[in-house]
């Protein structure tokens, strides 16, 4: 089942792909203006044009200190750490169009 090609529930949770996370990003926003509530777990790189998106579309952000902890499925292996910072975002129908982009100059 891909979830880029179908509806999301009223509330949907999406830990999206760390690698290529725009598609996702701009489902996301387009659910919330559908009046959902979204979160997301993403990577934490604010120097990007998706993290760009969410600003513009009014998300709010938590961060973690530190690394998160992922527990395995399998139970006797160790647990892991995330190799980079995460972030939970949170959209909802409060998601405004982003703003045109402006040439400077």
């Amino acid at each position: 089942m891909d979830g880029l090609l179908r509806d999301w529930n009223d509330r949907t949770f999406a830990s999206i792909p760390y690698s290529e996370p725009l598609p996702w990003i701009e489902k996301a926003i387009s659910e919330a203006r559908r009046g959902k509530r979204i979160v997301l777990l993403v990577r934490v790189d604010t120097s990007t044009k998706w993290w760009l998106k969410l600003v513009q579309a009014g998300a709010r952000f938590a961060f973690f200190l530190g690394r998160v902890d992922f527990v395995p499925r399998d139970s006797a292996r160790a647990g892991g750490h995330a190799n980079i910072a995460v972030a939970l975002v949170f959209l909802s129908i409060s998601a405004r169009s982003p703003e045109p982009e402006r040439e400077s100059g």
